[in-house]
């Protein structure tokens, strides 16, 4: 799973750089045929750029559990996208939220109250 963590900032790097070069020319890549909204490429793109950055954390602390379980909930969003099912969008968003979750579960350990010797008030 570390592995997984170390090389999922660079995937998810790559696919915003992808989402950039679909906005701009307005089709899916090599298909000049399929046209792709303007506005839904943006908002993948700026979502994909978003759990580039927060997938980031994941390279420099070890892992918890809630990490591990959010790297497999990307993991099977990444199947989703990937799929020929009209679920893709869902798997997206299902990536956004699961690097989302990790990078929130990690900063309430570090700065809030999810820490095993916090005192309860």
């Amino acid at each position: 799973m570390k592995y997984w963590a170390r090389t999922l900032p660079g995937i998810l790097g790559l696919a915003t750089l992808n989402g950039l070069m679909v906005t701009v020319s307005g089709h899916a890549l090599n298909q000049p045929r399929v046209p792709v909204d303007r506005l839904t490429a943006t908002l993948v793109t700026l979502g994909l750029g978003l759990s580039t950055m927060l997938a980031r954390t994941l390279k420099s602390r070890p892992l918890t559990i809630a990490d591990r379980i959010a790297c497999l909930g990307i993991l099977a969003s990444f199947a989703i996208v990937f799929s020929p099912s009209r679920l893709q969008m869902v798997g997206l968003i299902s990536i956004v939220v699961f690097t989302f979750l990790a990078w929130a579960v990690e900063r309430l350990r570090v700065h809030g109250d999810l820490t095993a010797d916090s005192p309860r008030g």
